[in-house]
């Protein structure tokens, strides 16, 4: 029985049972040729796998085949792609992941110390959205993640790098984000906003962060000072710029050019960090900016 087999055998035995099954030290590879760059994986297993849910029987009683009570501990894990399926109560641990899924169910997980740069949480379609309910993701690597047309409801992201991730078409219900947020995009087009219902930023930290095309309701801003949560940013940037001159070294530029050029007219907040105009703006033109504010007109 080849190595990919036995570990199936495995996972059917603990589904069958009840029992978790911890699965350690591991790559698992399309191509056994193809190292992590990791050190951790003792054994690489050939692996080229594509759980398909769907039949007559499931579609009509609505529910997919199910993963449950799985770990991963210092695993690479490439070569898995999911279709209709769903997991519950898994854990990944200090896990380098490029799992591939298409009309996806994660329920009840945690990641924790995973590199998730090549896990694809986004869908090309609506129609084949994935999506993540009761998940925690701790200390995980999201930088430049397409999030396109995923599901959150009720997830927290804790203290994860996030740079020029991308939430396009998103939705996100309850959802709490803790620790530094740079360069995070919500709603990235003028198509369809990302919802933003009830996500709580109030423990977050944010700079440079962007609300392209959001609709908003039930938000935390964060508490941390110089964060300041205000409505209408395309206006409140204008208004910026008529009443200050802004400098990039010698140049002098349009503060609209840089912060609104691609956010649509509905977007509904925006999320400032007042650092992130420092920069740009002199004493006077500072003075400005913290007086505008201040102005309990600026906010939702």
């Amino acid at each position: 029985m080849s190595a990919e087999k036995q570990l199936l055998s495995r996972i059917a035995a603990a589904q069958s049972s009840g029992d978790p099954l911890v699965i350690s030290d591991t790559q698992f590879s399309p191509d056994s040729r193809l190292r992590s760059k990791r050190d951790y994986a003792h054994e690489i297993i050939p692996f080229d796998l594509h759980p398909k849910g769907g039949g007559w029987r499931n579609r009509l009683l609505g529910r997919k085949p199910v993963w449950r009570n799985l770990v991963f501990r210092n695993c690479a894990i490439s070569g898995l792609a999911f279709t209709n399926w769903e997991l519950e109560d898994c854990v990944f641990e200090n896990c380098e992941l490029a799992i591939r899924n298409w009309k996806t169910s994660y329920r009840r997980n945690r990641f924790v110390d995973c590199d998730m740069r090549s896990f694809s949480f986004g869908a090309d379609t609506m129609a084949n959205s994935n999506s993540f309910a009761d998940v925690t993701f701790d200390r995980c690597r999201l930088q430049s993640a397409r999030l396109d047309y995923t599901e959150f409801e009720d997830c927290r992201f804790v203290d994860c790098h996030m740079k020029r991730a991308e939430f396009r078409q998103a939705t996100l219900r309850r959802t709490t984000f803790a620790g530094k947020l740079d360069d995070v995009i919500f709603g990235c087009d003028d198509l369809a906003p990302t919802v933003l219902d009830s996500v709580d930023f109030a423990t977050a930290h944010l700079s440079f962060c962007a609300f392209r095309n959001v609709k908003a309701s039930g938000i935390k801003p964060p508490v941390a000072a110089g964060q300041h949560m205000i409505k209408d940013f395309i206006g409140f940037i204008q208004a910026l710029d008529d009443a200050v001159t802004a400098h990039a070294g010698d140049k002098r530029i349009r503060l609209s050019d840089i912060f609104t050029s691609d956010h649509m007219p509905g977007s509904e907040i925006e999320i400032v960090n007042e650092n992130d105009f420092q920069e740009f703006l002199d004493a006077e033109g500072r003075t400005i900016l913290a007086g505008m504010l201040a102005d309990p007109r600026c906010r939702p």
